[in-house]
Parts: C-alpha cells; structure tokens; sequence
C-alpha cells in the first residue's frame, strides 16, 4: 500500500503538544482503551474466543523521569521540541496600528 503512512508515538505525541501550545514539561501519547471479550464466529466456522479492544480517547500524560536513562524515544521534551519563541501568532497580531 503505497499510500499508507505510519507516526510513531512520539510524532503523534509531538503534534499534540503543539497543538496544546505547551512548551515544558515531558510528554508522552496516552490511550484510553475499551476491551470487550466474546466469541466470534466467521464465515459459518465454530465460535472462537476472541477479544476486540477500541481506542476511546488518544491524549498525551506529562511524566517526571527519574533520570536521564528514563527518557525513551516514545517521550516529548516540549521544551526542547516546542520552544516558545515569543513571536506572535499572525491571528493574534492587531489588524493595524495606530499612527
């Protein structure tokens, strides 16, 4: 499948940091799952035990590490990664100004 893109945890992460406009902390992509068991049965085979688990909500969790060893690829640092730069956002900016 040619058109088939992938995002690791940390771009989803990333993304959703931005988007927050959070700019310290470390971050990491959260979900929160519905898992529901039952038995299946397809084309006209014997049910099978089968367990279906849906994503309810995606989020991201700040976390404190403990150490340097306990930041991981999957985590944000949004300071680092999303620093805030102090420019204003065009749609904050005022439309003209006085003279």
């Amino acid at each position: 499948m040619e058109n088939l893109q992938w995002a690791t945890s940390h771009q989803l992460a990333l993304l959703i940091v931005k988007d927050k406009h959070i700019h310290e902390g470390y971050w990491r992509l959260n979900f929160e799952m519905n898992m529901q068991a039952l038995e299946l049965s397809l084309n006209q085979q014997p049910p099978k035990p089968t367990m279906i688990a849906q994503i309810v909500r995606l989020g991201i969790m700040r976390v404190i590490p403990k150490g340097p060893g306990e930041i991981d690829e999957a985590i944000v640092d949004a300071e680092m990664e999303n620093p805030s730069c102090g420019i204003i956002i065009a749609e904050e900016m005022p439309k003209h100004r006085p003279a």
